[in-house]
């Protein structure tokens, strides 16, 4: 890995840092990096566009196999396979933040009306 310090800044190639990290090393790098807002939004854009909002893109098979093993064609079938789990899953949790917000404005309500009572009875 070749790495240049410069005016008080290091410099490196990513790509050599990660060639020469043990595979339990990148992955705990990969694992850490795959939660972070920004990558999640890019990866997404890939899953459900094709493309990231700027264009870039993993590679994709030209034809489509039986099996798919790599990249966005795996991630693809990933999703395919699970998305009415992963639909029903979300489903249930707009549901589930729908009846905690009703509930909410309840005891608003109620809270206000209890509040009105007082003052005009």
């Amino acid at each position: 890995m070749n790495a240049e310090y410069k005016d008080g800044r290091l410099s490196f190639h990513f790509t050599d840092v990660l060639d020469n990290m043990s595979a339990d090393e990148k992955r705990e790098l990969i694992e850490s990096l795959s939660c972070d807002a920004e990558i999640v939004k890019f990866v997404g854009q890939q899953i459900i566009d094709k493309w990231t909002e700027s264009g870039f893109y993993s590679g994709v098979s030209c034809v489509a196999t039986s099996e798919a093993y790599h990249g966005l064609d795996k991630v693809w079938r990933d999703v395919a396979k699970a998305s009415g789990d992963v639909a029903k899953r979300e489903i249930e949790r707009l549901e589930d933040a729908l009846r905690c917000e009703k509930k909410n404005t309840e005891l608003a309500w109620a809270e206000y009306r209890k509040a009105t009572d007082r003052r005009y009875a």
